[in-house]
Parts: structure tokens; C-alpha cells; sequence
């Protein structure tokens, strides 16, 4: 055994003077994992369309000790996407990881799927990521390196009626990401995803409106039971930390076994 190991767990997942920036931090994954990255030590700026509705998660960093930045975004706009990573970034001095989370989900009949319907997650789910790792990168590079992190969905991986846009936005992002790991590699930059299948927060409530319709989505994974935010924050944490720095390019499933062939 190395002897200088027992010293490298000490400190394997401390985030101490790191600085993440999380989109769609106002609940769900996206409130867990600052609050992931701020007990580890991070400082933490979170994003929602409004800035008021990050009320709650930034007294909650706070009261880790961490510092909380909450600012406003509309992720259809790339210019603001942009202006928001360098916005953290001038704020504290530093920006060593990016948790692309914010996303949405239009569902609707392929056969009359709406065209501004389809644009819009696209623009939401894969073009605003791209931008934010974009600009992201281009001041990691010059701190010698950070992390990337992007949300997908167990829906990359098997297929569900009336999430079309849904689907291809998700497996879009996975192949962008490995793309993305392989041109920055060489900054020292990690790129990766993470894939959850269905998280139970208070406002997807109404996907299951029914015990009926619960106990179906239950069947398909295996662990019968539906995700929580809490799940998906440990692993934004792992690849945030020194401890994911030798992975990159890698999609991990936090889906209760949903994705098993």
C-alpha cells in the first residue's frame, strides 16, 4: 500500500477553495448538489429563470458556511448562458466546475409533436450545455483545469412514448460529452454525465397521479422505488472530486437498475 494513501482519502472528496456553478438550482437535483458541493467546501453561484425562487437554496449553502451566488438565467439565450459562467467567474475569482442540470421535458404524440415545442428542448437541454461548457472551459484552461458535469436521463438509454425531443436532446448530450473529453482532455479537463431516471420532487407529482400509474413506473426499475435528489448529488460530488479525476467521457446511471437490458 502506497503510504502516502491514507493521506489521499483525508482529503479525496473535499471541494475546499473550489468554486461550482449549478444551473437549476432552485429544487430537485439541482438544490441537492449545491448543497453537495458546499459541504464539501465549495463555493457555489446557483441558476433559475428567476432569481427570487433561489431563496431557499442559498440560505441553505449558507448555513453549510459556503457562500452562495443566485443569479437568473433563461437558457434559450446563449449570450446569457455565456455571460453567466463568466459572471461566477469574475465573482469568485475562479470557476473549477459546471453542473449543466437545468433541463426540461415537453411531452407530446411524435406524430403532432409541436416544432417550437421540439426547438426549445433542444435549445434548453443540449445547445445551452454546450455554450456553458464552452465558456466554462475557456476559463478553466487558464486555471489549469476544472470539471464539467452534465445531467442526462435514463430516457438516453430506453425508449418511452411521447418523449422524442426529450430522448434525442439526452443522447445528444452523452455523445457531446464524450466528444467534449476528448478535445479538453488535454487542459485537464473531465467531461462527463450522469443519468437518473425519474426523481421524485414535488413538482413532478403530477407524473403519477395515480397508485396505478406509480406501481407501473415502479415495475421498471429494479430497486422498486423512484429516485430523490439525494441520490444524484453524491455522484455530481464523486466527479466534481478528486476522486472522479481519472474519469472522463463516462456516463453513470443513478436509475434503481431502470437502463438494464
Amino acid at each position: 500500500m502506497n503510504p502516502d494513501a491514507v493521506g489521499y482519502f483525508d482529503h479525496t472528496f473535499g471541494l475546499s477553495g473550489k468554486v461550482a456553478l449549478v444551473t437549476g438550482g432552485r429544487e430537485g437535483i439541482g438544490a441537492a448538489t449545491a448543497l453537495a458541493l458546499a459541504w464539501a467546501g465549495a463555493r457555489v453561484a446557483v441558476t433559475s429563470r428567476t432569481r427570487e425562487g433561489l431563496d431557499e437554496v442559498v440560505a441553505a449553502v449558507q448555513r453549510t458556511g459556503s457562500e452562495a451566488l443566485p443569479m437568473s438565467l433563461e437558457l434559450r439565450d446563449v449570450e446569457q448562458v455565456q455571460e453567466v459562467v463568466r459572471q461566477a467567474h469574475r465573482h469568485f475569482g475562479r470557476l473549477d466546475i459546471l453542473v449543466n442540470n437545468a433541463g426540461i421535458a415537453i411531452r407530446a404524440d411524435s406524430l403532432t409533436y409541436p416544432r417550437a415545442a421540439f426547438d426549445e428542448v433542444i435549445e434548453v437541454n443540449l445547445r445551452a450545455s454546450f455554450y456553458a461548457a464552452q465558456a466554462a472551459a475557456l476559463l478553466m484552461i487558464d486555471s489549469g483545469g476544472g470539471r464539467i458535469i452534465n445531467l442526462s436521463s435514463v430516457f438516453a438509454h430506453t425508449a418511452m412514448p411521447h418523449r422524442a425531443a426529450y430522448a434525442a436532446s439526452k443522447a445528444g448530450l452523452e455523445q457531446m460529452t464524450k466528444v467534449l473529453a476528448v478535445e479538453w482532455a488535454p487542459q485537464h479537463i473531465t467531461v462527463n454525465c450522469i443519468a437518473p431516471a425519474t426523481i421524485a420532487t414535488p413538482t413532478r407529482a403530477h407524473l403519477f397521479p395515480t397508485p396505478e400509474a406509480l406501481a407501473e413506473r415502479l415495475r421498471l426499475i429494479p430497486v422498486g422505488r423512484l429516485g430523490v435528489p439525494e441520490d444524484v448529488a453524491p455522484a455530481v460530488l464523486f466527479l466534481a472530486s478528486r476522486a472522479g479525476g481519472f474519469i472522463t467521457g463516462s456516463t453513470i446511471m443513478v436509475d434503481g437498475g431502470m437502463s438494464i437490458d
